[in-house]
């Protein structure tokens, strides 16, 4: 009997399986092979760009978002980087759900036996506006995606976790620890929470085995943040704004993200727990800011 498989999945096997281990060892541990890994968030932007390289390093994926439309599309790329259909998995629905949550935890070990990285990066949603402005909606929504949901699913992950040594990363932002007039003042403070979760979570899990690290991106052009602006004119001033406030000058992209996702995900990773990347072009450490920074305006509190 010939067993037939996509060329591009014979290869990847190849690749991690020889390649990796013989003619570039590093790359042996930076290889996401055989590794089961749940991506919230995962349909646009970073997430998408985590799954895409995650498939390509040999990791079995669920994939998860709000659209099935987009998640099939999501998963068509992946199949096409060379994962086989028994190596992805999509769940949809709202990641502030907790059935959803738990749907996502049960068919992943069902599927594919185990859990070994969970990636906590969905978000999303609302448009940029200043403090005095902020509504308990936006309150809510921010605090039960980015902090809540993220804590809440870690612990369902948790158990299987301990049982392959496997790790949490967390998709922060600069903003938790970065003041930014005009920007999302309310996702700020649920990324500070995020921020020390990680630092909890580290302290806690490390014991048993399990890493517990955290990206801070900073301004990535992402769907999301295109429907944070939805004045084209805006955003474009906006993202101008932003490289200035760099030390290279451009903007990040979901690719640059994932790539420190990965790397955390990896064995190469081995020794960092409770760890923090800042994923922002040197903006977090830039004192010169560029532009100054936009402000609200108070005139209608005086009259």
């Amino acid at each position: 009997m010939v067993l037939k498989l996509p060329w591009l999945t014979v290869c990847r096997k190849i690749k991690g399986i020889i390649t990796y281990n013989s003619t570039y060892p590093m790359m042996d541990r930076l290889s996401l092979l055989d590794r089961v890994a749940v991506i919230t968030g995962s349909s646009s932007g970073i997430g998408e760009a985590t799954a895409r390289l995650f498939s390509k390093r040999g990791a079995k994926i669920t994939i998860h978002g709000r659209s099935e439309e987009k998640l099939e599309e999501v998963k068509l790329m992946l199949l096409q980087n060379g994962s086989t259909s028994e190596e992805v998995h999509t769940v949809t629905g709202d990641i502030t759900d907790p059935a959803v949550r738990e749907k996502m935890v049960e068919e992943t070990v069902q599927k594919f036996g185990c859990i070994d990285i969970l990636v906590n990066n969905a978000g999303g949603g609302g448009q940029a506006g200043f403090l005095r402005d902020v509504t308990e909606d936006q309150m809510d929504f921010a605090f039960n995606v980015y902090l809540k949901a993220p804590v809440l699913l870690s612990k369902l992950c948790l158990p299987y976790l301990v049982k392959r040594k496997g790790n949490i990363i967390n998709v922060s932002g600069i903003t938790a620890t970065e003041v930014w007039p005009g920007a999302f003042p309310y996702n700020s403070f649920a990324k500070a929470g995020l921020d020390n979760f990680t630092k909890f979570a580290a302290a806690e899990f490390g014991q048993a085995g399990v890493r517990v690290n955290c990206v801070r991106p900073g301004v990535v052009v992402t769907p999301s943040f295109n429907a944070a602006f939805p004045d084209s004119s805006v955003r474009e001033q906006f993202l101008s704004s932003c490289a200035k406030r760099t030390l290279l000058d451009f903007n990040g992209a979901p690719e640059d993200v994932a790539e420190i996702i990965a790397f955390y995900a990896s064995d190469a990773a081995k020794f960092l727990t409770g760890d923090f990347t800042c994923a922002d072009g040197g903006r977090s450490i830039n004192c010169n800011h560029g532009e100054t920074m936009p402000q609200p305006n108070y005139d209608d509190f005086l009259t």
